[in-house]
């Protein structure tokens, strides 16, 4: 919880990507992704890892408007 801090406010309050969605992320690289630096596009865990990350990407934008954090809060409060 501690590094992903400055992730509030959309990445360092600029409004851009949602740090929730990238604290999903990051989670997601914790339970599918491999522990070693190979040739991650090709590695079996890299496709792992980023079969869940698009489903959540496409779930996130779906139901919260966009994945700015401008926008969803824009969704969710008005504003």
């Amino acid at each position: 919880m501690k590094a992903a801090t400055a992730l509030g406010g959309g990445v360092g309050r600029t409004g851009e990507v949602c740090g929730g969605l990238l604290g999903g992320f990051m989670a997601t690289g914790l339970v599918y992704a491999s522990g070693g630096l190979d040739d991650a596009r090709t590695s079996p865990a890299y496709q792992e890892t980023m079969t869940p990350a698009m489903k959540l990407t496409d779930r996130f934008k779906k139901e919260f408007g966009g994945l700015r954090c401008h926008d969803v809060h824009r969704g969710l409060c008005g504003r």
